[in-house]
């Protein structure tokens, strides 16, 4: 919830952070021969997340909101005028490849709700998929009885390592773990669920080998049995199990044990 003036800052930010990259980038790509050089110009994920305004969305009718409207695309300038400097860097015996990783769409992600998603497929409505103590239980009303805007603005005034910490904290600090079979970790695109596994975990309740899969099978086939309301589509689309996917290795256990990728028709609203 940005307001106009604070959107129009993160857009001076990321190009004024486009142009630092550039300005390094070059200095490095002129000091010496290069077989191979790579830059990547990160503030145009950001941007999109918060300076993309829907093309069909009714015009502003002041100065701040019209200049906001052409924001995305100042940051889009900033880094083509970057990539023209580094192209120049490179000289003409280069060979120069630029490709972006993805693009803006629309969201068919439902991470947000998976937490409430598994605690439905463990106990109907009740414990055993991460449900809060009761200590928790109150901070989070009383947390949200402070706007959002507030506490984002709070939050955005403190380090970047404290703010990890208290995201951290909300998501998953105030877990009852003697009760919490699975917990869903931070996650972007696809969906995390970790099995509070005994052993593994500080606290782990479920044990390994026979309990284990059978609790993986049964979220997997939990979650299969969700549907959007509206259109009565399936939320996801896969449910995978890390140690299906990847071999053996000594970081393996810090993976999700489970990985939800979501039906790419279902948008969410």
């Amino acid at each position: 919830p940005f307001s106009v003036e604070r959107l129009l800052e993160v857009r001076d930010e990321l190009v004024h952070a486009t142009d630092a990259v550039t300005d390094v980038a070059e200095r490095l790509a002129r000091r010496e021969t290069w077989d191979l050089f790579l830059t990547c110009y990160s503030a145009t994920h950001r941007g999109g997340h918060k300076l993309w305004i829907d093309p069909a969305a009714p015009p502003p009718d002041d100065e701040a909101g019209r200049e906001l409207r052409t924001a995305l695309r100042d940051l889009y300038v900033a880094v083509d005028r970057g990539i023209g400097r580094l192209v120049d860097a490179a000289g003409p015996e280069s060979t120069v490849l630029v490709f972006a990783l993805h693009g803006m769409g629309p969201n068919t992600c439902h991470t947000g709700i998976l937490g409430e998603m598994v605690r439905r497929v463990l106990a109907g409505e009740g414990e055993g998929g991460g449900e809060p103590s009761r200590t928790m239980g109150l901070l989070q009303r009383v947390r949200a009885l402070v706007p959002l805007a507030v506490r984002n603005e709070v939050k955005r005034r403190l380090p970047v390592v404290l703010q990890d910490r208290l995201t951290s904290f909300w998501r998953t600090g105030g877990l009852d773990w003697s009760s919490t079979r699975a917990f869903c970790p931070v996650a972007d695109l696809q969906g995390y669920v970790r099995i509070n596994l005994e052993g593994r975990e500080a606290e782990g309740i479920v044990a390994p080998g026979s309990e284990y899969d059978a609790l993986c099978a049964e979220i997997s086939e939990g979650l299969h049995s969700f549907v959007d309301a509206d259109t009565g589509e399936p939320l996801v689309r896969a449910v995978e199990r890390s140690d299906h996917l990847f071999p053996d290795g000594p970081r393996r256990g810090a993976l999700p044990d489970l990985l939800v990728d979501w039906e790419p028709t279902s948008v969410l609203t």
